[in-house]
């Protein structure tokens, strides 16, 4: 082939290969263009659904049976809730483990606002005393904000003799008898409570865990056993109608419904004085947009007269504003897992986290 011939051919791919090069490079930044175009547009189609929400019913699951006092404080919210949100809240009750186990199944949910949980704080100390690490409220929940205090009273039946908590104390030493004592189960504020009682006033106590509330209640008035350590809510019908006899109260300040009765911390048990309540958290993940929106609700709720005086009634303590923000609710969190974690290894105790 003559070299004008060969160098004519040899330019001619080169404009060839040029010119594909360009075409890719075209094509090329179209697609990166599409892609930078799609990024803001995924923002914004998560921002949409987060502003549309909800757009269906709500999941509100709970860590206790039904008639527990989570369980009637998640039916009672929900109510009102659902006019709120004009959507339906549906309470599903996940019992065992005092609450872990509705914790985890909130947790392995979808972080869009569509599952929810009303926890219990008990759960933080259950699981410093005998979780794995499986749930922490900090690391794998988002605060919405907190519902509602928990008074815990010590009741005690009308079989055991003594007119106070200090008199049956001093007969159970000197007789060397041996205290049962109930709780709500293994982990609950009711059973550290018992320990606390066991250690701090020198008195043997037989540790026995309830997963029912009425069955409880039921052996104390019978006489199988002697003290029952459980949220105030359910309990006060019987309270006041003289069945039980209430001997202390863990309650942040005065609890109205019970102004007379002292504080467990004035006998000695201050280590077991934590006050509980109960919270709204969703999965970790979910919008700030949905959190806000439900912050926006359980507020609007709690804010109603109607239903604040029903709370006051059934034996919830009402909590002031501020404690239901979600940075309220991790505040509390953090500080009553300090709290507790200190406790217990004062105690001698292992910490789980």
């Amino acid at each position: 082939m003559p070299l004008l011939t060969r160098v004519l051919a040899a330019a001619s791919s080169r404009s060839i290969y040029w010119r594909l090069r360009m075409r890719m490079g075209k094509v090329k930044l179209a697609v990166l263009a599409m892609a930078g175009g799609m990024i803001p547009m995924m923002g914004m189609s998560s921002n949409l659904e987060a502003e549309g929400y909800p757009r269906r019913p709500i999941t509100l699951v709970v860590g206790g049976a039904p008639g527990s006092s989570v369980d009637l404080l998640a039916r009672h919210l929900s109510r009102y809730m659902s006019d709120d949100l004009r959507q339906k809240v549906v309470v599903e009750n996940k019992p065992g483990a005092t609450g872990a186990l509705a914790a985890l199944s909130v947790m392995r949910a979808a972080p869009d606002g569509y599952t929810v949980y009303l926890a219990g704080s008990s759960l933080i100390l259950r699981e410093l005393m005998y979780g794995q690490g499986e749930v922490n409220l900090l690391k794998d929940m988002a605060p919405i904000g907190m519902a509602t205090g928990v008074p815990v009273v010590l009741i005690m039946g009308k079989h055991v003799p003594g007119a106070t908590l200090d008199e049956v104390i001093r007969m159970a030493k000197r007789r060397k008898e041996a205290l049962r004592c109930a709780s709500g189960g293994s982990g609950s504020v009711g059973d550290f409570l018992c320990d606390a009682m066991q250690a701090t006033a020198g008195v043997q106590l037989i540790h026995v865990p309830y997963k029912q509330n009425a069955q409880a209640l039921a052996d104390l008035m019978e006489g199988r056993v002697d003290f029952y350590v459980s949220s105030v809510v359910g309990l006060l019908p019987h309270i006041q109608a003289d069945r039980v006899r209430v001997m202390a109260v863990v309650s942040e300040g005065k609890f109205d419904q019970l102004a007379d009765v002292p504080n467990i911390g004035t006998f000695g048990f201050s280590s077991a004085a934590i006050p509980s309540w109960y919270a709204f958290l969703a999965p970790k993940g979910t919008p700030d947009e949905v959190i806000s929106r439900l912050n926006r609700s359980l507020n609007t709720v709690l804010g109603m007269a109607e239903v604040r005086q029903n709370l006051s009634e059934l034996g919830y303590a009402v909590l002031p504003a501020s404690a239901a923000s979600p940075e309220g609710l991790e505040d509390r969190i953090a500080k009553d897992t300090a709290a507790w974690s200190e406790i217990l290894r004062y105690r001698g105790m292992s910490v789980v986290h």
